[in-house]
């Protein structure tokens, strides 16, 4: 049988656009390729191909019908009830003797699609969409849990500081872990028991980006003379990914098909206008760009104090406002807009994030650290003014500011949320999150301006040179992984 891949897709903006690219990056090399996610999504992506378009790269886009509440578990959980008319319809098929699927691909909060491979009797991937350091740390919780130094006391995970002594996270502190993921500390165990058997780890990250890190996950997989096999690093995955594939039309060399910016939101093409003619008139070098993506918001006190700290500190700055304050007044100080002139741009929905980095008018990032953002501030050459909100952000953060030296931490003092609530109930005393106005000034003031922020550009134009090189030609490294990816799962043929 042809290699088919059956690839599944968490619920949310970012990792559906990944996820999307790495089917698109499959699909260039000979892979049929299957995506499936909720029915909105797919609606969206069809205005971005057409049916003869999915047809040529040999993707196949099932919807399903389904509603997101809560959690991220309880929206895979959601997935699973979902996707069961699908799942029903593969098993008779497959009894049939018609073709499907060789192998499933899933995003790794979908841990219950390990009991589909199994069922279909074919093999799985995870897909990490962030990385390689939540892959590390699951894997590592995983060895803690099979020695008992962690272990799940009533509804709580006792040990969990153990979890950031990881060979290979040594750059770590306790509190830039995820701990939020491990307030459902059932549900996070089972990403890592999604792991054991699997046939690969897929990871939006590169070899040279994540070295250490990459190593680790590939020295304690239990997986014999072949270890290196099944960890596969096929990143940057952006919208601006230009891997190279054999043509069947000619002996040289052609590039995928152009990905198209999967955004999710309708406001995409006004803000992002509206941005571009405001930064073609600004100097080259000279505006910061704060976004804290799509899912966290600053509080409204917090939202006042970063407004003041970038009227204050006198620079030029594009501001994206989460896509529920597109009313900008509601929640800035009175008359900010008028203050700060054209100094300043307030946009409240979306924009081109990766192609606006790139403008040779910015100089600088505020970004949450968002993996998708990390990696968009890599591949534009653009150094981060870092400030975490949560999730793995606080450990991506700590990965630009202690490895790859292409951030300012915007404060040294916070952590994860959930662990100062942790840290909270065990102490007794609360742990004020809010960074100031001075502190942010400061922060703003040092990327902008400072020998820090000049070093840090320096250091991120050079990252630079490594993501486009990793995706480049036929020796890329990525090019190179996901060649070995696509000769891993013919292997798999059912």
């Amino acid at each position: 049988m042809e290699p088919h891949v059956l690839l599944l897709s968490f619920s949310s903006q970012a990792h559906i656009a990944a996820c999307f690219r790495m089917g698109e990056a499959l699909s260039c090399r000979g892979v049929t390729v299957t995506f499936v996610t909720l029915s909105k999504y797919i609606a969206q992506i069809r205005k971005l191909y057409t049916d003869e378009q999915l047809e040529k790269q040999r993707i196949n886009l099932v919807g399903l019908d389904g509603v997101e509440r809560g959690n991220i578990f309880e929206k895979a959980e959601d997935l699973k009830l979902s996707f069961k008319p699908y799942f029903e319809e593969l098993l008779r098929n497959q009894k049939a003797g018609k073709p499907g699927p060789t192998c499933v691909m899933a995003d790794r909060f979908l841990f219950w699609t390990k009991d589909v491979a199994m069922e279909l009797q074919i093999g799985w991937y995870l897909f990490f969409s962030n990385g390689s350091i939540e892959a590390r740390l699951h894997q590592y919780s995983q060895k803690l849990y099979s020695e008992g130094s962690l272990r799940i006391s009533e509804g709580t995970i006792v040990g969990m500081d153990n979890v950031s002594k990881a060979p290979g996270l040594e750059f770590l502190r306790a509190e830039d872990l995820p701990w939020s993921r491990w307030a459902y500390p059932e549900e996070t165990k089972k990403v890592g028991e999604f792991m054991v058997g699997a046939d690969g780890l897929v990871l939006n990250t590169f070899e040279e980006l994540e070295r250490s890190v990459v190593n680790s996950l590939r020295e304690n997989l239990a997986s014999g003379s072949h270890r290196d096999a099944l960890v596969f690093t096929i990143g940057p995955l952006s919208s601006e990914c230009n891997f190279s594939v054999k043509s069947e039309q000619s002996d040289g060399l052609s590039t995928s098909p152009k990905q198209a910016h999967i955004s999710f939101l309708d406001q995409l093409e006004d803000d992002g206008q509206k941005c571009v003619n405001w930064l073609n008139q600004q100097p080259p070098s000279s505006v910061l760009y704060v976004c804290f993506g799509t899912v966290f918001s600053l509080e409204q006190r917090q939202i006042e104090a970063l407004a003041v700290a970038l009227e204050d500190s006198q620079e030029r700055f594009v501001w994206v406002l989460r896509r529920d304050s597109t009313d900008a007044e509601d929640v800035l100080p009175p008359n900010y807009e008028t203050r700060i002139g054209d100094r300043g741009l307030v946009l409240g929905g979306w924009v081109p994030q990766p192609q606006l980095l790139t403008h040779p008018s910015i100089w600088g990032f505020l970004s949450h650290c968002g993996w998708s953002s990390c990696l968009d501030s890599v591949k534009a050459g653009v150094p981060v003014l870092a400030w975490p909100q949560g999730a793995d952000q606080h450990a991506n953060a700590r990965l630009l500011e202690s490895v790859w030296k292409t951030a300012i931490l915007i404060t040294q003092k916070k952590g994860d949320a959930m662990f100062h609530q942790v840290a909270a109930d065990v102490t007794g005393k609360e742990l004020d999150m809010f960074v100031d106005h001075d502190e942010l000034e400061a922060g703003i003031r040092l990327l902008m301006r400072g020998q820090e922020g000049r070093d840090a550009r320096e250091r991120a134009i050079d990252l630079r040179r490594k993501a486009n090189a990793a995706v480049d030609g036929s020796d890329g490294s990525s090019v190179v992984s996901l060649q070995r990816l696509v000769d891993h799962i013919q292997t798999l043929r059912a």
